[in-house]
């Protein structure tokens, strides 16, 4: 599918949570695999391992070119890759191929994606589109905090955004956010805001009642506590009266990344199909192939692929 970088939204206001009880679904997740060291969020692998293809695998002797990753675990991504550009945060470009690896090449300017601001450059915060942002172009003093920790002023925080008195960014999942704050799915982005709320998978009748802010329906008469995604594999599925529900990463409404219930298919990022069933997303690109939803280009592991926005700043993976 054609892609092309977004325009960036800017961060929205954090919501209040209104807490509600509900009894949680009897249900089980699949397992959730891991995500890529160092491109979002703590290291998720043993010392002496990379998270290559959501799998924590053993460091390599080479790097696999191209994926943005250490996999020789010498400190430096795709050493050694031969033709690689070198442009760094905000450098201009004429596309991906003329930035530092790991970096993308979007109106005209080298930057990354990111989940927090903390994953982008000094002086640069995560914009709500997903990708990292020049803090002067997004008229932000950035100062050091995270989010969820007690500020004074905007320029107090990383994110350069301070709303009653704590620090708030954008997210992709609850463990960037620090502070009692949870990662609450937004039509203009997921963003960290006060409160708590049920969890995933448990039974609810309205978003106020769920950590994430969004309630959706799974079948009839039953919904769900959503959760923010990166991946159809962050979702798994659950058990709904007896009637397996598959999740998948989707965008329910605006820019904001969602597990939603659907009907799904097994092939990964890259398999070709011939429509959206075949697919573990329920995403068959314009290309004869599966696509997904993503916040990264760790998040699509097939050779080729990468993490782009679209017009609407909705992240897809894309050749």
């Amino acid at each position: 599918m054609a892609l092309r970088g977004a325009a960036i939204f800017a961060l929205v206001s954090s919501l209040a949570v209104a807490v509600g009880c509900s009894l949680a679904l009897p249900g089980e997740l699949d397992r959730v695999e891991c995500r890529s060291e160092g491109v979002i969020g703590p290291p998720v692998c043993d010392p002496g391992q990379v998270c290559l293809d959501r799998v924590c695998t053993d460091c390599s002797t080479s790097e696999r070119c191209g994926n943005g990753l250490d996999d020789d675990c010498n400190g430096t991504p795709d050493d050694g890759c031969g033709d690689a550009g070198s442009g760094d945060w905000g450098e201009s470009c004429a596309e991906d191929a003329g930035c530092s690896p790991g970096f993308l090449c979007v109106d005209s300017h080298c930057t990354r994606t990111c989940c927090r601001s903390e994953d982008c450059g000094p002086g640069w915060a995560c914009s709500s589109g997903g990708l990292c942002e020049d803090g002067a172009k997004l008229n932000r003093s950035l100062g050091l905090l995270r989010a969820g920790e007690l500020c004074a002023s905007s320029g107090d925080c990383r994110s350069g955004v301070c709303e009653s008195g704590r620090c708030i960014d954008t997210c992709c999942a609850h463990s960037d956010c620090g502070g009692g704050l949870t990662c609450a799915i937004n039509p203009s982005g997921n963003i960290c805001r006060p409160g708590t709320g049920l969890t995933y998978g448990s039974t609810c009748s309205d978003n106020d009642q769920c950590a994430a802010n969004l309630c959706r329906n799974v079948s009839t008469g039953v919904k769900l506590c959503s959760s923010p995604c990166c991946s159809s594999y962050d979702c798994g599925s659950f058990n709904v009266a007896g009637l397996r529900v598959e999740m998948a990463c989707g965008y329910p409404s605006g820019v904001g990344a969602a597990c939603v219930a659907g009907s799904f298919g097994t092939g990964a990022v890259g398999t070709a199909c011939k429509g959206d069933g075949d697919c573990r997303s329920g995403i068959c690109g314009a290309d004869g192939a599966c696509s997904d939803a993503c916040c990264s280009d760790a998040d699509c592991p097939a050779a080729g692929y990468r993490c782009r926005a679209d017009d609407m700043g909705r992240g897809f993976c894309v050749r």
